[in-house]
This record gives structure tokens, sequence and C-alpha cells, in this order.
């Protein structure tokens, strides 16, 4: 059995001793083949001759040498020629010097940094390559994360040292606030040129602006005269009949007066607990070129009295109880929302008219504006006469008066507004009366009486004999009885005599003491 196994290594031993003797290139087996750089040289020219056939190294171009060499080729030797790649010159490679191209030096991590260094002449027998890492001083490149919201009265942060120098860290912690909320607090400037200022403040001071409310401007009355602003130069405004005096100031319930061409256009009872804004105001009239009359007044939102003149000589208009700003809006029928067609005299609804010469007046209008109206159908003007009829008849008049002006040319007048608006004259209260010029008294006064218990008195005469104590002089005033004087003049004589006495005796008695 031993010598099978013995036999088995044997073989294996011969195959393998086979394998590597057909492996082995077969170079030099031919004395007959000749390599005068003894085999792939290619730093030397060489030349490979069998028998009278040569093949000597040469450069196919500047990078490439053919490098002849002996060979073994289907078992017999033969000069072979190689490709190599190198500076190749007079059929060798020269001899290469590198050409080193560095990157720059990394950043110092744990006190080394590296570069990359290529030899752009790729000499692989270059020695000497220069140093691909050093020694370095490590600085720190650290980087954090934002601050953590304040807890417990603390935040914090992670913070990486992308250089890993491990040197100092950075505060990955500190105390804080809880976090500041605007407390946004109204405050008014003061009231100048008829504006004034509506801002904000922040209470808490937080130096945040995010979700400010925005600054509001506002109209007041500076000057505290009870108006604001000013109508337009074709309008003028009377207060209580007397043209608008802005060094006046107004106060209580007064009637005002829009006129135009020294026409009434407009008028209301306007209540001064609040200030007028004219600029608000707007008054629109028919132009002289227009075959109708008309009135829009806008910015006056009360109940009202409008006048529109009469061009057609018609005895109907429209009225539109509803802020609008052009004639246009106001329907050719009368039919449109908040319009009510009226004859006049006469109402409809709590609108009411007459004609005062030429002119319309119509009131309790509350936002409006109205025009000259044409009949078009005897179906409307029936359906306008019945209403008229219903609602004149269920209408009461409320009569509200001013004072009366100052007696001028022994007349004076006040103006009386109808309240409820029922477009009727009766029972209006008189509007005007005589008077007679105000009495100025004329006092004249006796001497003063003598003074008794600290008093005197006196008499005093209006010679105009007007029925009234204004202006009067005084009649009694404070005084020192004369009498009392006496006792205190002989108390003082007496003290000065005593004096006198006391001196004496000091100083002149006694002369030779002196």
């Amino acid at each position: 059995m031993k010598k099978i196994w013995w036999g088995v290594i044997a073989g294996i031993v011969l195959i393998a001793l086979f394998i590597s003797i057909s492996s082995k290139p077969k170079i030099l087996s031919n004395p007959s083949c000749m390599d005068s750089d003894l085999g792939k040289n290619y730093f030397e020219k060489g030349e490979c001759a069998i028998g009278d056939t040569n093949a000597s190294d040469v450069c196919f171009n500047e990078t490439m040498l053919v490098e002849q060499s002996c060979e073994v080729f289907n078992e017999e030797t033969v000069c072979m020629g190689e490709q190599h790649f190198c500076n190749c010159s007079e059929g060798k490679c020269q001899e290469c010097v590198s050409s080193w191209n560095c990157t720059s030096w990394s950043a110092c991590i744990n006190n080394s940094q590296t570069r990359n260094c290529t030899d752009l002449n790729n000499c692989s027998n270059s020695s000497s390559p220069p140093a691909l890492s050093q020694s370095c001083s490590c600085l720190s490149n650290w980087t954090c994360s934002d601050w953590s919201s304040c807890v417990n009265s603390t935040q914090t942060r992670n913070c990486t040292d992308l250089n890993n120098c491990s040197s100092i860290y950075p505060s990955l912690n500190q105390s804080c606030s809880p976090p500041c909320s605007p407390n946004w607090t109204l405050r008014n400037s003061s009231c100048a040129n008829e504006s004034y200022i509506n801002y904000y403040i922040d209470s808490n001071n937080c130096n945040n602006l995010t979700a400010m409310p925005l600054n509001q401007t506002f109209v007041c009355d500076s000057d505290n005269n009870g108006i604001i602003g000013t109508l337009n130069e074709d309008m003028e405004i009377y207060i209580s009949s007397q043209p608008l005096n802005l060094s006046k100031n107004y106060t209580s319930i007064k009637t005002i007066e829009i006129k135009q061409d020294d026409m009434a256009k407009v008028t209301f009872a306007y209540d001064f607990s609040q200030p007028l804004n004219l600029d608000n105001i707007s008054l629109t009239t028919q132009p002289s070129s227009s075959s109708i009359g008309y009135t829009i007044i806008f910015g006056v939102n009360k109940n009202k009295t409008i006048y529109v003149d009469r061009i057609k000589n018609t005895t109907q208009v429209c009225a539109k109880n509803s802020e609008i700003n052009t004639i246009s809006e106001i329907s050719s029928s009368c039919s449109g929302s908040n319009e009510y067609l009226i004859n006049c005299p006469g109402s409809n609804s709590t609108i009411s008219c007459i004609i005062s010469g030429n002119q319309f007046e119509i009131t309790g209008l509350t936002n409006s504006g109205a025009k000259e109206f044409s009949v078009s159908s005897p179906t409307s003007t029936t359906t306008t006469t019945t209403t008229s009829t219903t609602t004149t008849t269920s209408c009461i008049s409320s009569w509200s008066c001013e004072a009366w002006t100052p007696c001028s040319s022994n007349q004076q007048t006040r103006i009386c507004i109808d309240i409820s608006s029922c477009g009727t004259q009766e029972g209006k209260p008189v509007t005007s009366q005589s008077c007679s010029p105000p009495c100025s008294p004329n006092w004249v006064c006796s001497e003063w009486g003598s003074c008794s218990n600290k008093n005197k008195i006196r008499t005093c005469t209006d010679s105009n004999n007007c029925g009234t104590q204004e202006g009067q002089p005084e009649t009694s005033q404070d005084c020192k009885d004369a009498n009392l004087l006496i006792p205190i003049v002989i108390l003082i004589m007496i003290i000065v005599v005593i004096t006198a006495i006391i001196v004496y005796l000091i100083y002149f008695k006694n002369p030779r003491d002196q």
C-alpha cells in the first residue's frame, strides 16, 4: 500500500515539474540569437541578430520605443519587437526627469497635514519624491449650531472642530431670559394741523417689530372751533344764518346752510358736540347746459333738506335716498332701488316736497340726490298722488327753532326746522318779529357815605331806566372808622414821651460820670 502512495506522490511531482518548465519563457534558448543590449534594456540601444538577419531598437516616435529582443515563438527563437512608452530618442529611452505637481497642504488635523503629488513625466524610476505629509500646529476651526430655545433660564448648542485639534471648546451653554413678547400699546400724537396719528409702542421693549400695528392718521379740530377742513371754492357755508367764521367757536346744535351762488342748496341741523368735517362734504348741481335741475350732496349722512332748481317748470322730482356720486345713478324712470317719485307739493314715504319759487324744497332725505322729473305716465302720477295723500295725513310736524338773532333795524329772526320733515308749513312757529334796540344802562352814583360799622354805602341810579342790574357799580364797601384812630394816636404819643424821659435820666442826670 505504501508503494502505491509513493507512486502517486512521485507522479504529482513530475506533473508539477513539467508545468513549471513548459510555462517558463524560453529567452536566449537558442545560442544563434544574439541581443547586444542583453535583453529588454530600454535605456541602451541594442541589436537583435539571428544569422544574417538583425533588428535594431528604434524610436517609433518621441514617446514610444520598439525594443528588440530574442524570444521563443512557436518553439522557434526569433527577434521580436515590444512597444514601450517613454521619452524616446536615438533608439533608446532617455533618462526620465520627474516633474512634480503637488496640491496645497490640507488643513491641519491631529497636528498633521497632507497633500497629493503627481509626476507629470510619469518617471517610474523617480527617486526622492516630494513629501506627502508633514507635522503642523493645529488651528481649531469651530462650527456651532444655533442656540437652543431658553429652558430654565439656560440655552445650549453643539460645536464641532472641523480640524479635530481638540483645543479649548467654545461655550456650549449660556444663561438666557424667556422669549420677549411685544406688548403693543396705543398712543396718540397731539392734534396739529387738523390731524393726529395713532401709533404703537412696545411696553416690553423687545426691539422686535414683528406684528406691530400700522400707524393711522385721523382728522381732528386742532383750533377747537368746531370746524375741520374747508368747502370747495364754489360753495358757501352759513351757520345760524351767519357766514362761517373760523375765529368763532361753534357749540350746541346749529342750523347749517350750504349755498351756491347765494342760493341755498342744502340745510341740516348739526350737533357741534363733534366737529363738522367740511372735507367730507361735496356738492354737485346741474351745469348751465343741463335741461333739468338736480342736486347731489355727499358726506352729510343725516336728515336734511335739499333744493333742486326748476328748469323745466315741472311739479315732480325723483329722489334717491342713498349715497351717489353722479346724476346717472338715478334711473330715468325713477323706479330703481331707494328711488322715490314725488308730486310737489306732496310726499312719498318719509320724503316730502314743496315748491318754493324756482326751486323744489325736498326734506326727509338722509343719503341724498334728487333731480327734476317729467310725468312719464298716468299710472306713475296716480300711484305717487295716492302715496302722498296717505303719508301727509299721518305725518305730525315737530318744529325745532334756534334762538332769536340780535335786534337789527328793529327786527330779529330765527330758523325753525320740522324734525319730522312732513313737508308742510302747518304749525310752523313765527320766524321774525319786531324788536327795540338794546338798552344800555347809564349809572349815576352819589358820594360815599361816612364809615359806620366798618362799612360805607352810596346810591347808584340808571338814568336810562333800562330795568336791569347789568353793569351796576358797587354800592357798598369795607372801611375803617376814623373815631377809632384817636385812642391809637394818644397811646403812641404817651409811649414816645416816656421813652424821652428815660433817655434824659440816663444820659444827663449825672454829668460827672461822663
